[in-house]
């Protein structure tokens, strides 16, 4: 993953220790409560239901991310 991440990183970001995702893909981040009350960001994709997790670790991404 970290080769594909240093190859691809201007056009991909890390947003999970698993997930690299496309950054002009990228609709927004949402924060969510999760049922331990605990909150969470998640990334919201164009055209994809499905809501990806941010790692606590990667949080800097929705704020570099969510500047521009």
């Amino acid at each position: 993953m970290t080769c594909l991440e240093e190859e691809f990183g201007e056009r991909f970001v890390r947003i999970y220790r698993s997930f690299l995702v496309a950054k002009d893909c990228i609709a927004g981040f949402e924060k969510t409560l999760e049922e331990n009350r605990e909150a969470r960001w998640v990334v919201l994709l164009r055209g994809v239901e499905e809501k990806l997790p941010v790692s606590r670790r990667q949080l800097y991404i929705v704020r570099e991310l969510g500047r521009g």
